[in-house]
């Protein structure tokens, strides 16, 4: 099971609502994009690499965006849906 902290879903809508002021089709890619890395995640955690301590993230393909993430028990948590030019760890204390 996947659970998202407040931030990271705002992150996604904000990175849509900023894709659809470009393009319909590219906000439309980039909603898959991360349901595709979402899925990758939820079926094999343990395949995605260490960013930080227990932080581990998977790559938006085709976006330079990152889902970083944490296994907790029972369920995994994504903390940040990161754009990959931007603050570093800004993310770190988020539950």
């Amino acid at each position: 099971m996947i659970r998202f902290c407040k931030e990271a879903a705002d992150e996604i809508d904000e990175a849509i609502d900023w894709y659809l002021s470009k393009s319909t089709d590219a906000a439309e890619r980039f909603g898959l994009a991360i349901s595709n890395v979402l899925v990758e995640i939820e079926a094999d955690p343990s395949r995605f690499s260490r960013l930080h301590l227990d932080f581990q993230y998977g790559r938006v393909i085709g976006f330079p965006y990152i889902c970083i993430f944490r296994q907790n028990a029972g369920h995994i948590q994504v903390l940040a849906i990161a754009h990959t030019s931007r603050r570093e760890r800004y993310w770190i204390d988020r539950q």
